[in-house]
């Protein structure tokens, strides 16, 4: 209670019992606003977590359909390389080209 207010309800006054009871109804509401204002920022980072959470694994399930994709071009491209290094071996090298020697010295 304020020094003014709690003066007048010491001093006597005849509003002093009012005030003392007017004070008491604002301080069981500051407190009950209080406690519902905690309970509203509580479900409100819950309900933050939650939506990061979420976010989060959708970007972990993308991230891990990338890798497997990524990973099956890898095996492709290694079997196309293992396939080209076989038909290298495999087949008979052509014959290397002429070349073309430069023109003699008049």
């Amino acid at each position: 209670m304020g020094h003014v207010a709690q003066s007048m309800a010491s001093g006597g006054h005849p509003e002093g019992g009012a005030l003392v009871t007017r004070h008491d109804q604002l301080a069981g509401s500051l407190a009950r606003l209080q406690r519902l204002a905690a309970s509203r920022q509580a479900a409100l980072m819950e309900s933050v977590c939650s939506k990061t959470w979420q976010r989060l694994v959708e970007k972990i399930q993308s991230r891990n359909q990338r890798l497997a994709a990524a990973g099956e071009i890898h095996r492709d491209a290694g079997d196309l390389l293992a396939r080209a290094g076989e038909r290298r071996t495999d087949s008979p090298r052509p014959p290397r080209p002429a070349t073309c020697a430069p023109p003699p010295p008049s």
